[in-house]
């Protein structure tokens, strides 16, 4: 492992532990504000291409079911976010789940080539843990525009 990929690692750890904190840390705001906190925290992770750092987002169920493998952060790293637009914000009636589709311009470092992707995510609030969670996986870099 080269010192680039050392500091790349451990920041990315820091992120997570970053990212733990300041949402634990949110226990008394109300829940559309930690909606909006959560949201902004997750998408600024995923514009700096902090993708480790996205795993702590998630529903601990979710990734029981559906576990991130090595070859799938592997993959997602050799991509730079180069670009992040909204397409649609979609919530429940009961404000307990939300539906957003991003697109995502992702720069392959390796081939220097540019791809848009569509990410959905599902974010469900978690009443026992006063929190958001995601309830999808990470962007699939092979489903292209």
């Amino acid at each position: 492992m080269n010192k680039f990929e050392k500091t790349s690692t451990s920041r990315s750890w820091l992120v997570a532990l970053l990212t733990v904190v300041l949402l634990s840390a949110c226990g008394t705001l109300p829940k559309e504000r930690k909606q909006e906190e959560t949201l902004n925290l997750f998408h600024q992770t995923l514009r700096f291409s902090e993708y480790d750092g996205l795993v702590g987002f998630m529903d601990t169920e979710y990734l029981e079911e559906n576990p991130i493998t090595r070859l799938e952060l592997s993959r997602l790293k050799q991509f730079q976010i180069s670009g992040y637009k909204v397409r649609s914000v979609v919530a429940s009636e009961d404000g307990e789940t939300l539906n957003q589709v991003i697109e995502l311009s992702m720069y392959n470092r390796r081939t220097a080539t540019e791809r848009r992707v569509l990410y959905h995510e599902i974010w469900r609030w978690h009443e026992d843990l006063d929190a958001w969670r995601l309830h999808s996986g990470l962007p699939k870099v092979t489903q292209a525009l």
